[in-house]
Order: structure tokens, then C-alpha cells, then sequence
């Protein structure tokens, strides 16, 4: 018999249909939109904002000041050791003790066994020298250790004076029985007493130069009780007037900031004292420029300072304060103010030539002028072109527009896009400037700017 033949089965794969998902879809185009917007944010520089306010500039400046004065030296007729009966700083009249100079030495040996001895000193006179002692540690700074070494000299000529004073009839009588030798010197004129020298007593404005102001060179030579002295040498001043100078090294922006004044406000600083000074200029012996600060009185309170510390308040301009990053510069047409004319409805302009079929011809224009000065109108490039030929009014002169010049102002944004606003800068420091208020086409309290201005440009949109 015949086999049958087998049935082969023959499977077909059902091809399952694409179906979209219109949701899915949506959602990748959200999410890459998203991507899209993030990476542009954190990667685009980032446009900040500024709220103009109303302001104005600390400007005040701080200067150190070589002070002169009318000094005279005086130095002993012979050599001997010296014992003073005022102390530096008192102010001595016509004819008064200052001083004792002793050739042998006996008795400045004997005031220095005195000067050991505080039972000697009067509850005045310890309170004088604990109130020296106060004032130095209340106003201590570190920064000025060599400070000590004048307090520690006024203490030592303060208890000189001391006991010199209350020894000195005793003294005396004991020196003639001995046969010692002294000398007694008294005040040829009334003035106030300083125990020091330091080389500056007859230097002159004229002589001035900036090494004088080097404070590492600076040095006193302090002349205490009990020193040895030649003859010759100095052994007291007198400061014999209550006027004195302040000379102070200047720049030549300081010579403009100041070149209407004939005074100026001076604070002191270390001293609760604020006071005003006739002010002028004058060249040094190095062919700088110094000002010259003149003071009728408070001589005293500075008698033992060559050097001192001020604070100079400039005049404060009102005005707009915005931050200079803001500033940019933007270029216009100039026109002659000559073709400046009134049109319709009051309104400034130019007379344009324009070209029409029938021929030349002119048309008024009112463009944006942004500034006037006396000689030039600045207008905004968009209303104008290059080339253009601008006519005077009766007149068959003619300008042809192309001159261009640059205006300093900043970008607002009020309205969400940036607007080109001129400013009119009055006064300025390191990172403000302060501009003119209620100007045309500038600024107002209050309205926001950009602050980098070069980040921008005209009429891109901020927000």
C-alpha cells in the first residue's frame, strides 16, 4: 500500500501594527524643550538688575601732616647737667625759671636721691603723673609700641619738675655753702616750653619735599633732667605763637577737587577735634605740590607732634547713585545747533532734503535728540542716515549727516527690553558714580537698569 503523504504546517508570524501613543509623544517633546531651556539658562551669562536711588559719594580723604610752627632753640651758656622746673607742654611767661644747669654735678645727685623718694611728692603732684599713666593705657595701641618711650620721658621730666621745684630754695642755699657751681635760666620771652628737638624747627614751606615725610627717618632728640649737656647745645625751645601750619603732600586730583576752596573742614584724628583752616597750595623744593593748611589756634594741643593724621571731607554732589558697570557708550549724528528749527506743534527738528519725482524737496523731521551743547545736537542713528543732507532753515546752507560722537549712559528696563538712557556724570569713586537727576532722556529714582551694561544690547529683551 501506498504511504500517505504528511501535511506540513506552514505558521505565519502575526505582525502586531505600530501604535503611537500621541501622550508619549507630547511628553519627549516637553522634555526635551525642558532640557533645551535649563541647558540655556545655566549656560547664558546672567543679566542682573539695578534699582537707581537717590545719593550721594563718601569722599572724604586722609592725609598725613608735617606740622611748622615758630620755634627757637635755646642752648646752654656752659656745660653742666640740666635739672627743669617746668614740665614740656606748660606754657611759661616773660622772666620764668626753666631751668638749672650744674657744672659740678652735686646737685643733680642730689635731686636724683630726691626723685626716689615719693613721700616727697604732693597728692597733686601724683595725680598729674597717675592721670599721664591713664590716658596712655585708655588710648594703648600695639601698633605703636614706640609710643611708650614719650610717655615714659613725660613721666620723667614731670617727676623732675617735681622735685626739682620743691628742692630748689634748699638746693640752693647748699650749693653756696658748698661752692658749687650752677646757673639759672630763665624765659627770655612768654611761649610754650618743649624739651626736644628733631632738625625741622626752621624748615620752611619752600623747602619742603617728600622725604621729609618719611616716617623711618624721622627721629627726636629729647633733652631730660639730669642729662649731661655741652655748651652750645640746646637744651630747651619755645613756641612762641599760637599760629601754626599743616603741610600735606597732594595729588593732582586732590589740586582740582579743591581748587575753588580758600578753606577746608580738617578733622584730626586720634583727637576729638574737628576744625576749618584757611587752605593754599604751593610748589616744594622737589617741584611738588603740597597744600598749606593754616590754624589760629589749638597750637598746644599738637606742641610735642611734628607728624599728625587727618581727614579731609570733600563737597558731596546729589544726584543719581547707579554702579559704574553699568556705564556704556553709545554713538550719535552731531548736527550744528545753527540747523535746529521748530516745526509743527512746537516741536524741534531739521529740515531733511528728500527726492521726489517732481524733484528735491524737504520735509521736517523731529528725531530723538538725546543732548544739546553749544555747538552740536546729538541724535539718535535710527532717525537719521548717513549721507543724508540737512538744510538751515532760510537758508540754502546744507550739512550732510556723518559725524558721529559717543554719549556715556546706561540700559534701562522698565518695559522689559533695553532703552538707551544718557547720563550726565557729576561725581564719582571707585565703584559708583553719581549723575545727574531730572535730565532729558536720562534717568529717574527708581527705574531699573542693567547692571553690566556691556552684557546687552539695544532693544534686547530682558524679560
Amino acid at each position: 500500500m501506498a504511504k500517505k503523504a504528511k501535511k506540513t504546517k506552514k505558521i505565519i508570524r502575526y505582525k502586531k501594527p505600530i501604535n503611537i501613543n500621541i501622550g508619549t509623544i507630547i511628553f519627549l517633546f516637553i522634555f526635551v524643550y525642558l532640557v533645551i531651556i535649563v541647558f540655556n539658562y545655566f549656560s547664558k551669562d546672567k543679566i542682573h538688575i539695578y534699582e537707581v536711588v537717590e545719593g550721594s559719594l563718601a569722599s572724604n580723604s586722609y592725609y598725613t601732616g608735617l606740622i611748622l610752627r615758630n620755634e627757637e632753640i635755646y642752648t646752654a651758656e656752659q656745660a653742666g647737667y640740666v635739672n627743669f622746673y617746668m614740665k614740656q607742654g606748660d606754657r611759661t611767661g616773660n622772666g620764668n625759671l626753666i631751668c638749672l644747669l650744674d657744672e659740678s654735678g652735686d646737685i643733680t645727685s642730689k635731686l636724683s636721691e630726691n626723685s626716689e623718694d615719693a613721700n616727697n611728692l604732693s597728692m597733686e603732684n601724683l595725680g598729674s603723673l597717675r592721670k599721664q599713666l591713664t590716658e596712655y593705657s585708655t588710648g594703648y595701641d600695639p601698633m605703636e609700641f614706640d609710643a611708650i618711650y614719650d610717655v615714659k620721658y613725660k613721666l620723667q621730666s614731670m617727676l623732675w619738675e617735681y622735685v626739682s621745684a620743691q628742692a630748689l630754695e634748699e638746693l640752693q642755699n647748699a650749693a653756696a655753702e658748698s661752692g658749687s657751681h650752677f646757673q639759672l635760666n630763665y624765659a627770655p620771652k612768654s611761649g610754650i616750653l618743649e624739651y626736644y628737638t628733631d632738625g625741622f624747627e626752621t624748615l620752611t614751606p619752600e623747602q619742603i619735599t617728600a622725604d621729609h615725610f618719611k616716617a623711618s627717618d624721622y627721629k627726636k632728640n629729647y633733652i631730660k633732667s639730669g642729662d649731661m649737656v655741652e655748651a652750645g647745645s640746646p637744651i630747651y625751645k619755645l613756641i612762641g605763637s599760637d599760629e601754626w601750619s599743616l603741610i600735606l603732600p597732594i595729588s593732582e586730583e586732590d589740586v582740582l577737587a579743591f581748587a575753588d576752596k580758600t578753606s577746608l573742614r580738617v578733622r584730626f584724628i586720634g583727637y576729638d577735634l574737628e576744625l576749618r583752616a584757611a587752605y593754599s597750595t604751593f610748589i616744594g623744593a622737589d617741584a611738588g605740590t603740597y597744600a598749606r593748611l593754616d590754624f589760629q589756634k589749638y597750637m598746644v594741643d599738637f606742641s610735642d607732634e611734628r607728624f599728625v593724621e587727618v581727614e579731609i571731607g570733600k563737597e558731596q554732589e546729589e544726584g543719581l547713585k547707579i554702579p559704574k558697570t553699568s556705564v556704556v557708550q553709545k554713538d550719535f549724528y552731531v548736527i550744528p545747533v545753527s540747523f535746529l528749527t521748530t516745526g509743527e506743534n512746537n516741536k524741534s527738528g531739521f529740515y531733511r532734503e528728500i527726492y521726489l519725482e517732481s524733484g528735491p524737496s524737504v520735509e521736517f523731521i523731529s528725531p530723538s535728540i538725546y543732548q544739546q551743547t553749544a555747538e552740536y545736537c546729538y541724535v539718535d542713528k535710527q532717525d537719521l542716515n548717513s549721507g543724508d543732507y540737512i538744510i538751515m532753515p532760510d537758508s540754502n546752507e546744507r550739512y550732510q549727516v556723518g559725524a558721529s560722537s559717543g554719549l556715556s549712559g546706561v540700559y534701562n528696563v522698565n518695559k522689559g527690553y533695553a532703552v538707551f538712557k544718557q547720563i550726565e556724570i557729576i561725581d564719582e569713586n571707585a565703584e559708583y558714580y553719581i549723575v545727574k537727576k531730572g535730565t532729558s532722556f536720562g534717568l529717574s529714582a527708581f527705574d531699573h537698569i542693567v547692571l553690566e551694561g556691556s552684557m546687552i544690547r539695544e532693544e534686547d529683551i530682558i524679560y
